[in-house]
């Protein structure tokens, strides 16, 4: 072989290794990741959004609002999930993200439903037409069949039976008002309240609803979304791996589970506004419906405290 020869095969060996290291500069840029990435590999999103809802319904004597969606705008709205390529995840998902634990799909969204509200079977219907997760809030005394706009335990049991419905516990009574609340009866501000009585919303609802659906409940809401550390303390020790609130904001990873955020869906919005909700990490979304929600003290159709 001549020197001419040995120069080009030198020079082509050269340019081949150059080529591969600005090819993997490229690759760990992100800059080709469209093209390089193998087909299903699985993205670890940025964010993950938690939308919060309460009742689909299309009584003509409630008005959409910040409890309750109409179930056509229901309709369109897991529509725009599926059509944009969403994926459903749950809660025991969404926990093994936060803590750096899996990887999860580029579009993940975690459907909750609060209180146990007889109106969500409208909802039923439509996420498994889409084949969709969800968990169900419960309030132990509201199911109990002595108030009919809320499930009994034997249609909560037949949601149950589908293994995309997951059950979360939202307390024992539910306590929701100014002065008392969870937070007031553990400062004992609350007449007749105390320490006891608020582990009894908790740990003893945990207990009671565990004996009657022989499942674990490991998934709290805050009722009104009040919550502190110590009542946070609470929660873990009673065996709860995730607790949700109403703070309003995205979930990431290395935040804590224990206090997952959420985004109230309007009855309001529009689809492009709830597709804002999936996308954005909003301060407070109640702008967007033209209003804002309900004071806490409103009656907002739940059942006077016995």
């Amino acid at each position: 072989m001549n020197k001419n020869s040995k120069d080009c095969n030198w020079k082509r060996r050269m340019l081949s290794f150059f080529s591969a290291a600005f090819f993997l500069l490229l690759l760990s840029q992100g800059w080709c990741a469209d093209t390089a990435r193998p087909a299903g590999m699985t993205v670890t999103p940025a964010h993950v959004t938690v939308l919060m809802y309460h009742k689909v319904s299309d009584n003509p004597e409630e008005p959409p609002d910040h409890t309750l969606v109409r179930v056509a705008r229901f309709e369109e709205q897991m529509k725009y999930l599926k059509d944009n390529g969403y994926t459903t995840v749950d809660l025991y998902d969404l926990k093994a993200y936060m803590d750096r634990k899996i990887s999860l799909p580029e579009k993940s969204v975690v459907l909750t439903f609060d209180d146990g509200w007889k109106s969500v079977k409208n909802a039923i219907p439509i996420m498994k037409k889409y084949n969709f997760k969800a968990t169900f809030f419960i309030v132990l005394e509201y199911i109990d069949g002595a108030y009919p706009a809320f499930l009994t335990w034997e249609e909560f049991s037949e949601i149950l039976a589908d293994r995309n419905f997951d059950v979360g516990c939202h307390s024992h009574t539910h306590p929701w008002i100014p002065g008392n609340h969870l937070i007031s009866w553990l400062s004992g501000k609350t007449p007749n309240r105390s320490r006891s009585d608020v582990v009894a919303e908790i740990t003893g609802a945990k207990k009671s609803m565990e004996d009657k659906l022989q499942r674990p409940i490991v998934h709290y809401s805050w009722p009104s979304g009040w919550y502190n550390t110590e009542l946070l303390a609470i929660a873990r020790d009673s065996g709860y791996i995730t607790t949700v609130t109403t703070d309003q904001g995205v979930n990431m990873p290395g935040m804590d589970p224990m206090k997952i955020r959420r985004y109230p869906v309007y009855g309001q919005f529009s689809v492009e506004q709830f597709g804002r909700l999936l996308t954005t990490n909003f301060g407070d979304v109640s702008p967007m419906a033209g209003s804002v929600p309900a004071a806490k003290d409103a009656a907002s159709g739940y059942p006077t405290r016995k």
